[in-house]
């Protein structure tokens, strides 16, 4: 039995895997997403060269926001955690959600992603999107917007 949903990525230049998942997601239910984002519209700056520390990490969010919050308080997408139990849980739960029509997020190692840069040369943790599986191969279709930066 294969389950493929309708789905096409369409938000590529994407600050994290996470957000770029969380993203896409909400497009695909024809949502906005910006409310993702509130927590670090509010930024301090710390000008201080002297510690040698990257732009990125003299930058603070002194508002802790959770991002899941936002997009179900704003934008009425409201995502379900769903611990891993077993692969025979999982491959049942994801079955019903693309029946639904749901895309699927899931966390693994990019390690184990050949489509990754880091593909069996180092861990990365990484989240990407299931869009369909084939029962008979045991085969799940992924789109993975992080990774598909640069592409048309």
């Amino acid at each position: 039995m294969n389950i493929v949903i309708d789905y096409e990525t369409k938000r590529r230049e994407v600050c994290d895997c996470m957000m770029g998942c969380l993203e896409n997601t909400a497009l695909y239910y024809n949502l906005d997403y910006q409310y993702l984002y509130r927590g670090i519209w509010v930024f301090r700056f710390d000008e201080d060269r002297s510690s040698n520390k990257p732009f990125w990490k003299r930058l603070f969010t002194p508002e802790l926001v959770n991002s899941h919050m936002q997009l179900e308080l704003h934008h009425g997408l409201r995502l379900l955690e769903c611990p891993y139990e077993g692969m025979d849980i999982f491959l049942e739960i994801l079955k019903e959600e693309l029946q639904k029509g749901n895309p699927v997020i899931i966390f693994v190692d990019a390690f184990y992603c050949p489509w990754s840069g880091v593909y069996q040369k180092g861990p990365l943790p990484h989240y990407c999107l299931l869009t369909g599986y084939n029962e008979e191969e045991e085969t799940v279709i992924c789109a993975d917007p992080y990774f598909m930066q640069g592409q048309a």
